[in-house]
């Protein structure tokens, strides 16, 4: 009953507002003025269906703020693409994109649901490509109190949340910043800071939030782009050694780390079966033959590997870049890097290595054992990214329009 009442539900808005409705400029939203603490998450791209959930009621607006549909508590909106444009529950829409907003003046912390979760802030659905959009649009601070469950421990002391609490507002506003009118600035997965919405929201995590409110990590008066992994095993990677092509950064340069060791993943073995790296390469894209070999051809002054030659029972040899291993291979198993062969026999090979993730910037396991020692948020950033220091970003200049 509930699925009925959805697809029902905006024909008779449409009705109740006798389907009088302003033609949308689908690139009017992108030139609002701009605003240095909202965000444009990307939660979703090229889905041919995207089912929207107003727990709270709200409506359907145009980017400049007219309402096109009031949506009552408790309905779900279907959005899929008409010919040139976006339709919902089967109904086309005029122009282009269109802005969700949840809940009325008696609603105080309202609401919007996709994929089971609940968001704070706005959603936008645009179409993308042949597919559809959607964008989650709030407040940094908003948007923090779903990043740091999802990135870090609530357990872990308060030093290491709030240098994540800074880190991740840095990350997120350097972003930002830096693509001001792009129609989404932020993924919610891995690609950029995992974000999971309102229902991870913890209070410790809120806390170090509140604790470090506007503050961010600033080098030679510009905000920084910080990275973070879970754990460096060792050492943290100069940024042009975790991707080539990048130039040198000064607070990006790689430090001796001491203080992950207690990390379950700073020492690992991963056994990799021939047939099955062979079965992932050719899903990849690479090659059909069965390999028979694999060395890794260059290696870092951080011990990290950024390519390795594969050698197949064709004759043939090919190389791949250490990061495009992990992604092939599957990140949650070949867990950094910084690994070498241990034994190899004629169906596979044994790597040792240490760490998980790229291990660029604020080592997280690191940070944990930094706050454990005693040190403070500032201590923990100056390590980590030498030269950077805590700063509230009010005070710094805008990028420019």
């Amino acid at each position: 009953m509930k699925a009925r009442r959805a697809i029902l539900a905006l024909p008779l808005i449409a009705l109740l507002l006798g389907g009088c409705r302003p033609t949308i400029d689908p690139e009017a939203w992108e030139a609002l003025p701009w605003n240095p603490t909202e965000l444009r998450v990307r939660l979703a791209a090229g889905r041919e269906l995207l089912l929207v959930a107003f727990p709270d009621g709200g409506g359907l607006d145009t980017p400049e703020g007219e309402r096109l549909y009031r949506v009552p508590a408790g309905w779900e909106l279907v959005f899929s693409r008409e010919g040139d444009g976006l339709a919902v529950n089967g109904q086309a829409l005029p122009g282009g994109a269109v802005v969700l907003r949840p809940g009325g003046a008696s609603v105080a912390d309202p609401r919007l649901s996709f994929d089971h979760a609940d968001y704070r802030g706005e959603f936008i659905v645009d179409l993308d490509g042949a597919g559809l959009l959607l964008v989650n649009r709030l407040d940094v601070e908003d948007y923090l109190r779903g990043v740091l469950p999802a990135e870090t421990y609530a357990s872990w002391p308060a030093a290491a949340l709030e240098a994540q609490a800074v880190v991740s507002r840095s990350y997120a506003l350097a972003r930002a910043w830096s693509r001001p009118t792009d129609t989404w600035q932020l993924r919610a997965d891995t690609g950029d800071q995992v974000y999971r919405g309102r229902d991870v929201e913890d209070p410790r995590t809120d806390a170090a939030l509140t604790a470090t409110a506007g503050r961010v990590a600033v080098y030679d008066d510009e905000l920084i782009t910080a990275y973070f992994s879970s754990c460096c095993g060792g050492r943290t990677v100069p940024v042009e050694e975790a991707w080539p092509g990048s130039a040198p950064v000064p607070y990006l340069g790689g430090v001796d780390c001491p203080w992950c060791v207690d990390c379950p993943n700073h020492d690992w073995e991963l056994r990799l079966e021939f047939d099955q790296l062979s079965a992932a390469l050719a899903e990849a894209g690479y090659t059909n033959a069965p390999l028979c070999g694999l060395r890794p051809s260059t290696s870092t002054r951080s011990g990290r590997v950024t390519a390795v030659e594969f050698t197949n029972t064709a004759g043939e040899s090919f190389s791949l870049g250490g990061e495009e291993l992990r992604r092939v291979v599957g990140y949650s198993r070949l867990k950094s890097t910084r690994f070498a062969i241990a034994s190899s026999d004629a169906a596979g090979l044994t790597l040792r290595g240490g760490g998980y993730g790229h291990g660029v910037g604020l080592c997280q396991w690191g940070a944990r054992g930094m706050a454990e020692a005693g040190y403070e948020l500032e201590e923990i950033i100056d390590f980590y990214y030498p030269g950077a220091e805590v700063r509230d970003y009010r005070g710094l200049e805008p990028p420019p329009s």
